[in-house]
């Protein structure tokens, strides 16, 4: 039952990720998870950054060391992509509702890892801020919301175009008959 209200309110959740039912929320034990309201709880899937924070307890920079030991921070330049990503949408989507799940999933993340979510936020989300060693796996300069959003927008113009040329071809159609 849990699973099917679950559903029916998943439109009216903000934020976007993944909500478990508090009914169920106990059995959920790979994952992080904190209230998110009083029916539902919120599931923290940026594992290698929580794990992280948890490990240093905020303190920056690390020893970089620490990230090819195990396999526990192996998604950390995922998990930094995410944040840049989100960032961006939260700051720059057109839709205001939009706009406003991303903020509030990055306000979530930022309420966990405060200390260490600051520093980030400040750096860009680079993985340069771990240490200044550190270059990640990922090119953190790219935002692929940033590139995504450009596209839609140049296809939307190109799509206008086409018609007003379309619109104006009938008209010229129309005065001649």
């Amino acid at each position: 039952m849990a699973l099917i209200e679950t559903y029916h309110d998943e439109s009216l959740l903000e934020g976007f990720g993944l909500f478990i039912n508090k009914n169920l929320s106990s059995e959920v034990i790979v994952f992080d998870k904190i209230d998110f309201n009083e029916k539902y709880d919120f599931i923290l899937l940026c594992q290698s950054f929580i794990n992280l924070y948890n490990h240093t307890r905020g303190i920056l920079p690390i020893d970089t060391n620490i990230l090819v030991e195990t396999d526990t921070y192996f998604r950390i330049d995922e998990d930094l992509r995410f944040f840049r990503e989100i960032e961006y949408l939260k700051n720059n989507h057109p839709v205001p509702k939009v706009e406003e799940k991303y903020e509030k999933v990055y306000n979530l993340y930022k309420s966990v890892t405060s200390s260490f979510f600051q520093k980030f936020e400040e750096d860009g989300f680079l993985p340069f801020t771990l240490n200044s060693d550190y270059t990640g796996s990922m090119n953190p300069f790219e935002i692929l919301a940033e590139t995504e959003m450009k596209n839609k927008i140049n296809q939307m113009y190109a799509q206008s175009q086409k018609n007003y040329r379309r619109r104006s071809f009938l008209i010229c159609i129309k005065k001649r008959i």
